[in-house]
């Protein structure tokens, strides 16, 4: 049982939904917190999802900065940096400019396109590394 230090009390919100309220349990892996997190809202693809603090800079909650999450902390489930950077690189690719709500049109165009996340991470950090090679 994990101790009760490694337990914070937070929010996390969704739009259109009732907030949820949790205890975080330091000790778990992010990406297992954020599929307990999608299977309450019955969101598949948990991959495709991050935690955000839902006020101030909003900075993504990632395993490095995930013990400066205070108890009453209020974050959200935000599309994942990764997946909205593929998404509109897609776009680019396809002609297609998303609109103003940028983030749930990549969301739906991501779903449109049946993307495979894990071969587009790699697909991204492949074609980084030869721009980067090509100056």
């Amino acid at each position: 049982m994990p101790l009760p230090k490694d337990i914070v009390k937070i929010a996390v919100q969704m739009p259109g939904a009732y907030p949820q309220l949790i205890d975080l349990d330091q000790k778990k892996p992010l990406s297992t917190v954020l599929k307990e997190v999608c299977d309450v809202w019955n969101k598949s693809n948990p991959d495709q999802y991050a935690l955000q603090y839902a006020d101030g800079i909003q900075t993504y909650i990632t395993e490095t900065n995930r013990h400066d999450i205070k108890n009453g902390s209020i974050l959200r489930l935000a599309t994942a940096p990764f997946w909205l950077g593929l998404c509109l690189q897609l776009s680019v690719r396809l002609g297609e400019v998303p609109g103003n709500s940028s983030e749930q049109d990549c969301v739906t165009s991501g779903h449109r396109f049946n993307i495979n996340t894990k071969h587009n991470r790699e697909g991204v950090r492949r074609d980084s590394v030869e721009r980067d090679v090509r100056g």
